[in-house]
């Protein structure tokens, strides 16, 4: 070994000479130097050498040594100055220490005092690359010029960022110090000067909080001094005394800052959001806020999460609230107290092959969303509704089994109806005289017979908001069952036409109905609840028939080398008795004329189930399909095409009623055009009778008029609808279809690439529709629509973009109805948007951070107010 030495000291000095004892940067020049002048030859040589720790060897080990082995190397260039004890690395250069390690385009390693100097290059073009970068750990850091010590843990550097958890922290000088405790644990601490706190990943951060002194333990908690807002490297007036930032991995318990501070007329200045984060386990966590405003009014929340993966997850939701509001009239104070609950489960479809629980409870009152909001959402939204069940599926057996609750409440009107509880039992289609072993056996007509089954039972409660928990709403409660049964079946006859019978059969049974008295003295109706069981039934059964005929015209010459016409008929006879008069109870006056009509079981769990009167009806219905072969001559190919995509026509005849037994016939058609851009519609009603003002008579128009039927009513609607995408594809195809053409000159290409990606995504839409309506054989009322219409976006740049909501003009009036435009500028961080309704003379900018961790200017004019943002 020590001849090893030997060689190398001699061959160091040939290649090298002498180091004259310079500082670190003057080794750096050398280094610069040194390799513009070595001969190619020596640094092949130079290259191959291995060297290692190993090099360096000692007698004796000193105490205040490296307790680990060092590792170092690089890819282009390493070289040792035996002098000094430095190793120079060059070229995705890394020094290795225990779990600490170090990256950097060059680097200088002092073997003695354990000190690096790590520094980035430049490449061909001078950008700067490779630059510095420290692991400690699972904890990295990116620097422009380090020095760090792996014996005392200490290092200084220049433009460090640190990455804490969803924050970078950004010193323009930073001082890293490392420690060990007794248990072996790191407990690092870095001093920064001029540091910026972001959440930006930019190079050039768009905003964050600028402090001139910042102390950060990793994964515990950064704290700075005085600090302030800073937007664009513009510093702002907005300042914080203090901060403090947690930077702990998972989550930890914690204030939870404001997350704005409006201004009220009514309720004066507040504070949004403030509250305190407990983290109770790692399934379940806790948010407390609450709202406070100068005018004595408050909010409490409380927000309840927890999610265990692969088997449920929701949250529990409580808020109360008190608005204090002034009586204009005397000046006292008014107390509003209002509440409201949310309550959210979802159980994973992996958590029980049979059983769920799950859905979604949202009940407020006293209009809680409207008074404690100020979004349109909450203060426009006036209906609530809940839906919470527990759902089991029987194995084994058609049977389904749910219980569960209903809710609806209509915050205008203060109505809330709830269903409590709800029991479903459901059995699935079943066919009950179908064999289990048929094997190969033809299936007989019976078999094909189903049958199905529902029930339900139900407690039901219909009062206000004010007075849902008070004892007359559960003396007036109303609950019942209700079955329904239905059975049919399907099965050809003669081979082409198919038959369909069915029949089905409903009960209701309700132990509380209502009863009405008239009391003619003071011509009022009041109503009252009886107790007592009371049937409801209704039955029905009918039998349908149809098929399709085809009709088909073939040519060998010619472009249209075939033609079929579909017609699909249709003929069904439904019957129900008459339970009208059953179940309604009139009210008649002294002189026994008829005051009113009602049902005993308006109010009920099931509505109010009213009877239908006798129907023995035979519908009737025309369906008609016409397509068209077309032979293209440019590729000989044939292509379908619907030319009548439907032609429907529909009617019944009761012969049950006693006039009156043909029904108007309903006829519809429609059909597209134009590449299948347009759609063309056409309606109308024809009826056999003839009509006096606007009533229908039991006179024929046939021997009214001398017509068969009167056109009724009539419309026709053409609608177009299109991307301007598709409109240059159309043109684009049809040109392409020319043969001899050069397709990579330029002047052939129809498009332009940038006019595409700028107006391609629009869609134009052209509406021009009629509709006439007669009386008395006379055309009365004739309407029209004529409008243009264009939506989509504007992607004007990789960053503006323009939405135009829905710019619609009426060719009628002249005028653009309610047209709504969006601007929205976005560069990595930012975002910027401006919205414009002209017609509703409403707009409104905005300004804040893609993260949501910052939205700090917001205005509506049409709501005129200004929302101050904050963090969140």
């Amino acid at each position: 070994m020590r001849y090893y030495r030997i060689i190398y000291i001699v061959l160091n000095f040939i290649i090298f000479g002498f180091v004259s004892p310079l500082s670190a940067q003057q080794d750096t020049l050398i280094l610069s130097e040194k390799l513009d002048t070595i001969a190619p030859d020596s640094l092949a040589m130079l290259d191959s050498l291995s060297l290692d720790s190993q090099l360096v060897e000692k007698d004796n080990i000193s105490d205040d040594a490296l307790d680990t082995e060092v590792s170092y190397g690089a890819r282009d260039t390493q070289w040792y100055d035996h002098v000094y004890k430095k190793m120079h690395l060059f070229g995705d250069a890394y020094v290795n220490y225990g779990a600490m390690e170090l990256k950097a385009g060059y680097i200088i390693y002092d073997i003695g005092s354990s000190m690096a100097e790590a520094y980035s290059i430049q490449d061909t073009s001078g950008q700067e690359v490779q630059k510095p970068t420290f692991k400690d750990g699972d904890q990295t850091f990116t620097y422009e010029q380090l020095k760090y010590n792996f014996k005392s843990k200490k290092g200084l550097v220049t433009q460090a960022i640190t990455e804490e958890g969803d924050l970078f922290v950004i010193g323009a000088t930073t001082k890293f110090i490392g420690k060990m405790d007794t248990v072996g644990r790191e407990d690092d601490v870095i001093f920064n000067t001029n540091a910026l706190i972001t959440s930006c990943d930019h190079d050039h951060p768009h905003y964050g909080i600028r402090t001139k002194r910042l102390k950060v333990i990793p994964k515990k908690v950064g704290v700075t001094g005085p600090a302030r807002l800073e937007l664009g490297g513009v510093p702002t007036p907005i300042w914080l005394p203090f901060g403090f930032f947690p930077l702990a991995d998972g989550r930890s318990t914690g204030l939870i800052f404001p997350s704005d501070f409006p201004y009220e007329e009514d309720r004066g200045f507040g504070v949004r959001g403030l509250g305190w984060y407990f983290p109770i386990n790692d399934y379940i966590d806790l948010k407390v806020t609450g709202d406070i405003f100068t005018r004595g009014s408050w909010l409490a929340n409380a927000g309840l999460n927890y999610k265990k993966r692969y088997k449920y997850n929701g949250g529990l939701t409580l808020s109360y609230a008190d608005t204090k509001t002034e009586n204009f009239s005397d000046g006292s104070i008014e107390s509003n107290p209002s509440f409201n609950v949310r309550l959210k489960h979802t159980q994973s479809a992996k958590a029980h092959p049979y059983r769920s629980i799950g859905g979604e409870i949202n009940f407020s009152s006293n209009g809680f969303n409207a008074r404690n909001n100020i979004d349109a959402t909450n203060v426009l939204t006036n209906r609530y509704t809940s839906n919470f069940r527990f759902k089991h599926k029987m194995p084994r057996t058609p049977f389904n089994f749910s219980l569960g609750l209903r809710h609806d409440q209509n915050t205008q009107t203060k109505v809330v109806n709830v269903t409590l509880p709800e029991l479903d039992l459901n059995m699935n289609t079943i066919y009950p005289f179908r064999r289990k072993n048929k094997g190969s056996n033809q299936e007989k007509w019976y078999e094909i017979i189903s049958l199905k089954y529902d029930s339900k039972a139900a407690n039901y409660i219909s009062t206000v908001d004010t007075a849902l928990f008070t004892q007359d709403v559960f003396d007036n409660m109303k609950y019942g069952i209700r079955q329904k049964a239905s059975t049919g079946a399907s099965f050809p006859v003669l081979k082409y036409i198919t038959i369909n019978p069915s029949a089905s059969f409903e009960e209701h049974w309700v132990f509380r109905s209502i009863e009405k008295q008239y009391f003619e003295a003071e011509d009022s109706i009041a109503s009252s609840t009886v107790d007592g069981f009371l049937p409801f039934r209704k039955f029905n059964t009918g039998i349908r028939a149809n098929t399709q005929l085809f009709g088909t015209m073939l040519f060998k010459k010619g472009p249209i080398r075939g033609i079929r016409h579909t017609v699909k008929p249709s003929i069904s006879f439904n019957y129900n008795p008459d339970t009208q008069m059953k179940y309604e109870e009139v009210l008649l006056n002294s002189r026994d004329e008829e005051v009113d009509t009602y049902s005993r079981f308006e109010g009920g769990p099931f509505g109010s189930p009213r009877g239908d009167a006798k129907t023995a009806g035979l519908n009737y219905g025309l369906g008609n399909v016409l397509e068209i072969k077309h032979f293209k001559r440019k590729d000989s190919t044939e292509q379908k095409i619907r030319v009548l995509e439907s032609l429907n026509f529909s009617g019944s005849y009761n012969f049950a009623a006693d006039s009156l037994n043909w029904s108007p016939i309903s006829v519809r058609s429609n059909t597209r055009i134009f590449k299948r851009l347009t759609k063309l519609t056409l309606s109308a009603t024809l009826d056999p009778y003839a009509e006096l003002g606007n009533t229908r008579m039991d006179v024929f128009t046939q021997n009214e008029l001398g017509k068969i039927v009167r056109v009724d009513r009539w419309s026709a609607d053409i609608s177009t609808d299109f991307t301007v995408k598709q409109m240059l594809d159309l043109f684009k195809s049809e040109k392409d279809g020319d043969a001899g053409r050069d397709e990579s000159d330029d002047s052939f290409k129809p498009t332009d690439t940038k006019l595409m990606d700028l107006l391609g995504s629009l869609r134009v839409n052209h509406r021009l529709g009629y509709s006439m309506s007669t009386m008395n054989n006379t055309e009365m009322d004739i309407q029209r629509t004529h409008t243009l219409a264009v939506s989509g976006n504007l992607n004007i740049t990789d960053n503006w973009n323009v939405n135009i909501g829905n710019l619609r003009y009426d060719f009628l009036s002249q005028s653009f109805v309610y047209p709504f435009f969006t601007f929205s500028r976005k560069l990595h961080c930012w975002k910027m948007n401006f919205s414009w309704a002209p017609n509703g003379n409403s707009y409104s900018f905005f300004i804040g951070v893609n993260t949501s961790t910052l939205d700090f200017l917001k205005y509506n004019h049409g709501q005129n107010n200004i929302g101050n943002g904050g963090f969140r």
